[in-house]
C-alpha cells in the first residue's frame, strides 16, 4: 500500500514477486463466477473511473487480493487493465451483490475505507483510488476483545486477561519528548508472554517538541513496528486539550509525527482520539483517512455512533474504562493477525 499505480510497460517488464504472506490463490468457487462480467449478486472493480476498463468481479469477501501472480486477483474483462492485478489498481466500482460492500486500503479489512451502497455504482474516493487491498460485502463478521493500560492500571494479570479472552492490548510507552512509563517494559512483556499481540502508545504533547522529535522518541522508546506477527503499529494518543494550537497546527503537528513514524518503521501509526477532540482541535480534518482509527467512546451502544471527519470505519474502539480500559478490534482475530503484519 501507499504507492502510486506503475506504468503497464513497468508492470509486464518486473521480474515476478514470490507471494506474501496474506497473498491467496483464487479460490475455485469464485473463479468459476469471476468471467470478466458485472453479474447480479457480484461486486465489480473496474480499472478506470466511470465504470470503465478492464472489469474483475466478485461474490465474496476478499481479505488479501495479492499483488503479484499467479496468486493475485486479476482483470478479466476486455479493456484497459486486462490481465493486472486488483490490488491497488481499481479505480471505480458497481455494487450487485444485495449487501453493502466496503472497500478498504489496507489487507485485513484495515485503514480507510469506503463503504457502497447496494446497487450502487462509484468511483473510489481519492484515498482509496488505485490504493485499495481489500474488501467485504455485508457487516463485520466480529470484533476481538483487547485492553489498553499503562502504570496507572499497577499491575496487570495478563494471563488472566489472554483467559478472559484478550487478544491485544496497547501499553504506554512514552508521553511528550522525555517521560517514559516506568510500567512499559513490564506490561509491553508481560502482554507477548501470555500469547497477546501487542503494541506501544504515545501520549502526545503537541505544546511542547514538534510531531517529528516525538515520533523519533517514542520509537527510541519501544514504540517501533516490525512484522513479526505479534506487534501492532505504534498509536499516537490525541486528548486532553488543544495546547493553545490553531485548527491548522494541529493539523500539521499530527501530519509531522505520522510521516516521520512512517519513514521510520514502514507503517503508519494508529490514532487514538474522539470525535469532540477532533472537531475542537483540528477542525475536524479530513486529511488523515490513510491512518488506522482508534476511536474513545463511552455510549453505551453496539457502535461509537458519529466518527471524526477523517474516518468512514473506526479500527479499534475504546467502549468503557472500567474497571479498565476495554476494547475492540472491529474485524476477526485473522484480521487482527493480518492488521499486525500489515498484510
Amino acid at each position: 500500500m501507499g504507492t502510486s499505480r506503475p506504468t503497464l510497460t513497468a508492470l509486464l517488464t518486473a521480474p515476478l514477486l514470490a507471494a506474501g504472506i496474506g497473498a491467496v490463490a483464487v479460490p475455485q468457487a469464485q473463479a468459476a463466477a469471476r468471467d470478466g462480467g458485472c453479474d447480479a449478486g457480484e461486486f465489480c472493480y473496474y480499472y478506470n473511473s466511470g465504470q470503465g476498463g478492464s472489469i474483475s468481479d466478485f461474490t465474496t469477501s476478499i481479505s488479501d487480493y495479492g499483488a503479484t501472480q499467479p496468486s493475485c486477483y486479476d482483470f478479466k474483462g476486455a479493456g484497459a487493465g486486462q490481465g493486472l492485478c486488483v490490488k491497488n489498481n481499481a479505480a471505480s466500482v458497481w455494487n450487485r451483490t444485495g449487501k453493502a460492500v466496503t472497500v478498504f486500503f489496507n489487507s485485513g479489512y484495515g485503514g480507510a475505507s469506503q463503504t457502497i451502497a447496494a446497487g450502487a455504482k462509484a468511483d473510489l474516493n481519492a484515498t482509496l483510488k488505485n490504493q485499495n487491498a481489500s474488501h467485504r460485502i455485508g457487516a463485520a463478521t466480529g470484533s476481538v476483545a483487547g485492553i489498553d493500560v499503562s502504570h496507572y492500571q499497577g499491575t496487570v494479570d495478563w494471563g488472566a486477561q489472554y483467559s478472559a479472552g484478550v487478544r491485544w492490548a496497547y501499553v504506554k510507552a512514552t508521553e511528550g519528548s522525555s517521560y517514559i512509563d516506568p510500567k512499559f517494559a513490564t506490561n509491553y512483556a508481560g502482554a507477548r508472554n501470555k500469547g497477546i499481540i501487542r503494541g506501544a502508545y504515545h501520549f502526545a504533547n503537541p505544546g511542547g517538541a514538534s510531531g517529528k522529535a516525538q515520533a523519533d522518541y517514542f520509537i527510541a522508546h519501544g514504540g517501533g513496528w516490525k512484522a513479526d506477527g505479534y506487534t501492532l503499529p505504534g498509536a499516537l494518543d490525541l486528548e486532553a486539550g488543544c495546547y493553545g494550537k490553531t485548527d491548522a497546527a494541529m493539523v500539521a503537528w499530527i501530519k509531522d509525527f505520522v510521516a516521520q513514524y512512517k519513514t521510520r518503521t514502514g507503517r503508519a501509526p494508529v490514532i487514538y482520539t474522539t470525535t469532540s477532540w477532533w472537531k475542537d482541535c483540528t477542525g475536524n480534518s479530513t486529511a488523515f483517512g490513510g491512518t488506522p482509527l482508534w476511536i474513545a467512546r463511552y455510549n453505551g451502544a453496539t457502535t461509537p455512533d458519529e466518527l471524526p471527519a477523517s474516518w468512514s470505519r473506526w479500527t479499534m474502539w475504546q467502549y468503557t474504562s472500567s474497571p479498565l480500559d476495554k476494547d475492540k478490534f472491529n474485524g476477526t482475530l485473522a484480521a487482527l493477525k493480518n492488521f499486525a503484519n500489515n498484510t
